[in-house]
């Protein structure tokens, strides 16, 4: 039997990749030559670093809506335990967010793994935007778009994130996923 808490990342066990729908995704932390803090990581289609002066010409992935962006607090890569990632960035639109997540049940579980047992949920939503002063997203997943949390279909994935104190707390309806799969849960943030 193998023990997966040892092989990588949630991520890299599942072969989950936070790609954007653009598709490019932002550098690695090993192969960024600058801060993210929260300037923008600019890159071009090739994944190659861009001078500022140059970044007009080139595809821009931001780790916020601009310096000191409302959106800014809530950009990173957020994980709650081992079976359980979110990834936001900067959405198509000023102040906007791309909220994207997975999550398992069974994948610690050598066993259920063995057997083909492994339970998923994922998501991916724009969220048109956020004030600086917002500590609260609440949507439906209907149609694979973000509604009003309180529209949509009885069995329609819910989410409310909250942010606050350094970490992110999310709250599902149990219906993002496949069965014992919840996004429910205390988000650490992993990389800006």
């Amino acid at each position: 039997m193998t023990d997966l808490s040892t092989q990588g990342t949630f991520q890299q066990r599942i072969g989950w990749s936070p790609r954007r729908s653009s598709g490019i995704a932002p550098l690695p932390a090993s192969r960024r030559r600058f801060s993210c803090n929260p300037a923008a990581r600019m890159i071009s289609k090739a994944g190659t670093f861009i001078p500022p002066l140059i970044a007009a010409t080139v595809m821009v992935i931001a780790c916020g809506s601009g310096p000191a962006g409302a959106g800014a607090g809530w950009v990173g890569e957020w994980q709650s335990g081992p079976e359980k990632a979110i990834a936001i960035s900067a959405g198509p639109q000023p102040g906007g967010l791309l909220i994207e997540g997975n999550a398992t049940f069974g994948t610690t579980d050598p066993e259920r793994t063995s057997r083909g047992s492994v339970n998923t949920g994922s998501f991916s939503v724009v969220w048109p935007g956020v004030r600086e002063d917002d500590r609260q997203i609440a949507f439906t997943i209907a149609d694979d778009r973000a509604i009003d949390y309180a529209s949509g279909e009885t069995y329609d994935c819910r989410l409310r994130l909250t942010l606050g104190g350094g970490h992110l707390d999310v709250e599902d309806n149990n219906q993002c996923g496949g069965f014992n799969v919840t996004f429910t849960g205390r988000y650490a943030r992993t990389e800006p």
